[in-house]
Parts: structure tokens; sequence; C-alpha cells
């Protein structure tokens, strides 16, 4: 009884796959939907493409460029002990309080400053909840250097991240991704929010609201800053940037915008969202970039 339930689960689940094809727009393209991916073999990096319009690409970095357990329990753990000792949080609710911190607002940081009267130092901060995590956990990726090598020159590749620079570009030499010419630079919290400390940015800008992805003002930011950086000329418009990001609410805030988006992770937490606002291809790692890239259906979106 329960094999045939089960049996029931597989063919309901793969009839609403094949009725989801018929939608080009709103499809979302997988390992498993390409013909010419044979024998669980990822194709070669020549078939790299992108879609038409693209010039710049933005990478999400933690658990998209990389995918080390250690490191997001690691963050979790020093985020909470930051709350309780330099913020005063009890120790019985602190996990509560950071998780819905984190949900409202982007970011534990973003909820702290905008919902709590601390007056954060924002590298106290990152120093911190980044400083302490293993980082010789982290080794050089052979096949991610390949697959941003085989990226055209003339697109410009990005890591956008809401974590802070020194973080970004530790991990980026582990992982030997600082070769000279293989990024055009780094979009990360000091970018989005160029003050030191919570209350100077009040003063600033008149609010202590951090700028974080999921906001779209963070996207927009992130969009511009690419393009003065690498000095694009034309419109600044979202079908010129492919997204890679491995939070949900993240790819689908960019696609809500316009951006092509690819979401690092299981295709299955997207279900309870409506089909139009789907990211455009899922990959399990960021190693199967070049499948989703090559598809038909990506290529001609835009």
């Amino acid at each position: 009884k329960e094999f045939f339930s089960v049996c029931c689960f597989f063919l309901t689940v793969f009839g609403a796959y094949l009725m989801s094809r018929d939608t080009r727009a709103s499809s979302v393209d997988t390992m498993e939907d390409n013909p010419g991916f044979v024998n669980n073999k990822l194709p070669s990096i020549d078939l790299l493409a992108l879609p038409p319009h693209v010039d710049h690409v933005l990478l999400d970095l933690d658990d998209t460029l990389y995918q080390v357990a250690e490191f997001p329990q690691g963050m979790l753990n020093h985020i909470t002990e930051y709350m309780v000792n330099h913020l005063d949080f009890a120790q019985d609710s602190v996990m509560d309080h950071a998780s819905r911190l984190y949900a409202n607002h982007g970011t534990t940081l973003a909820g702290l400053c905008v919902e709590g009267n601390h007056n954060i130092n924002f590298k106290h901060w990152h120093d911190n909840i980044h400083g302490p995590l293993p980082y010789h956990k982290l080794q050089r990726d052979e096949r991610l250097l390949d697959i941003l090598r085989s990226i055209p020159p003339h697109i410009k590749k990005y890591v956008f991240t809401n974590a802070d620079d020194e973080h970004c570009r530790r991990c980026v030499k582990k992982l030997g991704l600082d070769e000279e010419g293989l990024l055009d630079g780094y979009i990360t919290f000091e970018t989005l929010n160029p003050h030191p400390t919570s209350s100077e940015a009040e003063k600033a800008v008149g609010h202590r609201n951090i700028c974080c992805k999921p906001l779209n003002e963070a996207f927009l930011k992130a969009m511009e800053h690419a393009m003065k950086h690498s000095a694009s000329t034309g419109d600044l418009l979202p079908e010129r940037f492919l997204f890679v990001d491995d939070s949900r609410r993240n790819v689908l805030a960019s696609a809500k915008l316009g951006l092509h988006t690819v979401f690092v992770g299981d295709a299955n937490a997207l279900s309870d969202h409506p089909e139009h606002e789907h990211p455009h291809a899922v990959v399990k790692s960021i190693h199967e970039l070049p499948h989703v890239l090559s598809t038909p259906n990506l290529k001609l979106l835009g």
C-alpha cells in the first residue's frame, strides 16, 4: 500500500511537470530537461552560453560558489552569541529573535538595526560573525574556475553578497577565484552600506535600514555599481543581468525585477510559488551552471 501511494505521488508530480513545460517563459530548466544531458554527465564547458542581451553576471557567495556545512551553521552560532554577549538578548530566546529578524528583514543585522535601538559597529559585527569561520575547509575549485574562464570576456562577472568585503575576499582567494581577469569585482555589504555604524547611517540617510538582498534597492544598487565599475554603456536594464543565488527569496525577488535568474538548490523549495515568479533555471550545484545556460529555453528568454 505504501509503495502504491509513493508511485501515485510520483506520477502526479511527473504529470504536473509535463504540463508546466508548455509555458516557455515561466518554465524552470533543471539538469534533466536537456536532451543533450546524457548519462548524468555535465556537458562540455564549450557549450556555455548566456541569454541574449546579458553582459553582466552577479554571483552570490556563501552556499552558491561553495557549499561547506560548517559555514552556515558557524555563522548562525556566531550571530546568536553576538546578540547575547553584545546586545543583551536572553540565551533562551535569542534563536527565535534571530530567525524572526532574518525572515522579516533579509538579514539578522538588518533586523537588529530596524527594530532595535543598538548602535552596531558593522566591522565589529562582521569580524565576530565571519572571522572565526573555518576558512581552511575551503579548497581551490578547478571546475568552478573552468566555468568562469569559459564566460566570454566582454561579459562582466561580479560576486554579489550580503557579507562583508573581507569575508568575500578570503573565500574568493581560498577557492582560487582571485586569478587575474577571472572576476571583475565584488559587491559586498560595504558597497551597499558605506557608513561604519548604524547610528552614522541613520544620521546620513534618516533611517536605520540596511540595504541587502532581497530588497529591490540592493539589486538596483548592485546593477548600477556593476555597470559603472565596468564602464558599460547603454541603459540599466534588468535583462542585461544574470543572477545566481541559493536563497529562494533572493532569486524570486530578482526574477520579479526582470533579471535572468538561476536558483542553486532544490526545485521543490519553489513549489509554493506561482510559476510566473520562478527563476529561469534550477541547479543543485554551481557546477551544473554550464548545462542550464546551454539549454534552448534559457537562450530564448529576454
